[in-house]
């Protein structure tokens, strides 16, 4: 059965809050605070906030900034996932994705049906992962805020859920097998050279199974040479930045 095995470490997992609207504040913004609350109060920590408008160019912005950060595992948007003219949070969501976990979306609504019967059809919520980081897309309102985290995300973000969640699977979102080059979209452009011996040691060590982790600068460009338990001499090359 399905649930959290209290043997296991709580891992806490840095989360950014992203909310898509073009009119509120963070004053007016019930969903993201909804997230923030929830979020905290799991005892994760929630790394960064921002609100940018409904804009494809804008979200990704935000995006590429926080996959390129070191310091945030998740990233958590709510708003724009409808089917309106203005709704463009998923096409903005999912040009950056690397791997689409289809499976969020499909639970969300499968969630949603139980509630609001086929409206539930009307919501294009996602998820995909990008440069390590996990991506998801939560519609606009409040309530579906609290189904997205009650139903979803908390158990899937906590290390100890079983039979499986996200967090345990963190260090191998980069994983290409031994000996290949990591030489994705998310990975070129978004990490500085400098920064991707401590990009590839956060998104390495997030629970801890990298005690033995080695990593080694070569002077021509970038060669990361990540030395752990089930990642072994993996390179990872970055263009000039």
């Amino acid at each position: 059965m399905p649930g959290i095995d209290e043997t296991r470490p709580f891992v806490p997992v840095n989360i950014a809050i992203l909310t898509v609207s073009d009119s509120r504040t963070l004053e007016t913004d019930t969903s993201g605070q909804t997230l923030v609350d929830r979020a905290e109060a799991a005892g994760h920590k929630v790394a960064d906030r921002a609100i940018v408008t409904d804009d494809v160019d804008r979200i990704q912005a935000k995006l590429k900034q926080w996959i390129a950060d070191p310091e945030i595992d998740c990233v958590i948007s709510t708003g724009g996932t409808g089917v309106t003219g203005r709704d463009v949070t998923p096409e903005a969501f999912e040009a950056l994705y690397e791997k689409h976990i289809a499976g969020f979306g499909e639970a969300f609504r499968h969630i949603s049906f139980q509630k609001i019967g086929t409206s539930a059809m009307q919501s294009r919520a996602t998820a995909g992962v990008a440069g390590g980081t996990y991506l998801f897309a939560l519609p606009g309102s409040s309530g579906a805020c609290r189904d997205g985290w009650d139903d979803i995300l908390v158990y899937q973000l906590d290390n100890r859920f079983r039979p499986c969640n996200f967090v345990e699977i963190m260090p191998r979102l980069l994983e290409q097998g031994e000996g290949t080059i990591v030489n994705t979209a998310s990975v070129l452009g978004l990490v500085p050279s400098a920064h991707v011996p401590a990009y590839c040691a956060s998104k390495f060590a997030v629970v801890g199974l990298s005690e033995s982790l080695d990593l080694e600068v070569k002077a021509s460009g970038v060669r990361v040479l990540v030395l752990c338990p089930g990642i072994i001499h993996t390179d990872i090359l970055n263009k000039t930045p």
